[in-house]
């Protein structure tokens, strides 16, 4: 059997939260993993570390910019949204956990505009919760992107505990 080839090298992405499909994505997405390490140090070895030791990785908030949002998706993306007919009304969720609520954040690769079916290529963010962080401009030539970022937490259940993200699935 050949290797499995992980991912596209280029090209665009669909994003889906709890299994459903936000978007359209507009201008891409980074995702952004870095094992972290603290340097021990000793001073006969002057500024160089004598060693390091891992300190875990950190997968900062993720930023998924979004074109031609719907109602229902807003509501979905935004704490504190609730829609009833086509008015969606905002709270001010002051105190309230995340962890509980969140889901995976999945990328797939697009080929000719549809999502990947090689679940090889997919990468999954296993616990997420979005975060609204809206700049509406109203001018003529600035398209209106609706950012949301996802707060990134590590897996704090069984099975697979400490667990951030998967690569295929």
């Amino acid at each position: 059997m050949g290797q499995v080839i992980f991912n596209k090298d280029l090209g665009p992405v669909a994003v889906y939260w709890n299994s459903v499909l936000i978007g359209p994505v507009v201008g891409g997405v980074k995702l952004k993993i870095e094992a972290k390490a603290v340097e021990i140090k000793e001073d006969a070895y002057g500024a160089m570390p004598a060693d390091a030791v891992f300190v875990g990785l950190e997968v900062p908030d993720i930023e998924i910019p979004i074109g031609r949002f719907t109602m229902a998706q807003m509501e979905t993306l935004t704490k504190g949204g609730t829609l009833v007919g086509s008015v969606l009304s905002l709270t001010n969720p002051v105190g309230e956990a995340m962890y509980a609520d969140a889901q995976p954040l999945q990328f797939r690769p697009l080929v000719n505009g549809v999502p990947s079916a090689v679940t090889t290529e997919y990468i999954t963010v296993l616990k997420t919760y979005p975060i609204a962080a809206w700049e509406i401009p109203y001018d003529n030539a600035t398209q209106r992107i609706h950012k949301v970022k996802f707060k990134v937490f590590i897996k704090q259940e069984s099975p697979n505990i400490y667990e951030v993200l998967t690569l295929g699935e």
